[in-house]
């Protein structure tokens, strides 16, 4: 029956084996319970998923975390909240089902609602789950990081009292700073990190930019151990949103591999300001490593020039 739910490609199909588990009696078997919810979810309905989870016999917590994590894919705030549904159904099972980390986990990723997310880290607590493990806390900071302002300082009573922190809190936490304007603490947590990721520098190197900071932006790029496309990428993009050209391609010729988007970003930034002959240069050299959207910046920079031109 597993591998009849793994080979379903259509409705029907699925249908008529969800009907074989049934007649023959298989519907207490957790296992096949976890692929059928995962399937119906992909299949028909995030409906029909949650009824084969309310119809089963005996459904574990891995049937209700599969659940919780159906919903968590879908971007419709209304279909978030049925993933409290699904926890709640959880909690009311005549032979109570006892949440573990990972519900909590799933449940947040659901949400970017302070209050929500509040109530659920409190439940967690409530239910004494251990909530100390990196990857729980650190989907914790995520949570608090997506609410901007208002989620900093709760953010910040996490990473204070996390027993063992990781590149990826450090990274979460200089991302907020960022965002928040905050660059001196971002910096700061910077300075202090032992082991610093590619991600983290380029994290660094996107907040100063986004900040105007790119005299600081640069320098951070020049202490880098060693660059990828994406540092090259993020301080280029900086230079063309700050509307310094110049050295928008000065790092550009000094790029190892030339990126179709910073090409693209180069393009657009003179387009922006008027510079045609520049940006078609730019176009030209580009060649046949042209994507839609370098083809799109080009025709947006040169149509308003064309229309004052015809008066």
């Amino acid at each position: 029956m597993l591998r009849f739910l793994q080979n379903c490609k259509n409705i029907n199909h699925l249908k008529q084996t969800h009907l074989q588990i049934l007649v023959n009696g298989l519907n207490g078997n957790n296992y096949l319970l976890h692929n059928l919810i995962a399937v119906s979810s992909d299949i028909i309905s995030l409906d029909y998923a949650f009824n084969v989870l309310q119809t089963s016999n005996s459904p574990d917590v891995v049937a209700y975390n599969t659940m919780i994590k159906c919903f968590m894919g879908s971007k419709s705030n209304s279909t978030a909240y049925n993933a409290l549904s699904a926890y709640k159904e959880m909690r009311r099972r005549p032979f109570l089902v006892s949440p573990n980390s990972f519900t909590f986990t799933f449940l947040l990723k659901c949400f970017e609602d302070l209050d929500v997310g509040r109530m659920i880290h409190g439940e967690a607590l409530k239910m004494g789950l251990d909530v100390s493990s990196v990857f729980v806390q650190n989907t914790l900071l995520n949570f608090y990081a997506k609410c901007g302002n208002e989620g900093v300082d709760f953010a910040c009573k996490v990473f204070d009292e996390m027993p063992e922190r990781d590149t990826v809190s450090c990274n979460t936490m200089i991302g907020m700073y960022m965002d928040c304007q905050d660059v001196e603490s971002a910096i700061n947590l910077f300075e202090s990190m032992p082991k610093r990721s590619i991600v983290t520098w380029n994290s660094v190197i996107t907040g100063l930019a986004k900040n105007g900071k790119m005299e600081s932006a640069r320098s951070v790029f020049d202490k880098m151990p060693e660059k990828n496309e994406v540092s090259w990428n993020c301080l280029i993009s900086g230079y063309v949103k700050a509307g310094d050209l110049k050295n928008a391609e000065i790092m550009f010729d000094e790029m190892p591999v030339k990126s179709v988007v910073t090409s693209t970003a180069i393009i657009s930034g003179y387009a922006s300001i008027g510079d045609l002959e520049s940006a078609r240069k730019m176009f030209d050299q580009m060649g046949t490593k042209r994507n839609v959207v370098t083809w799109n910046s080009m025709i947006s920079g040169l149509q308003p020039w064309r229309v004052s031109e015809r008066g």
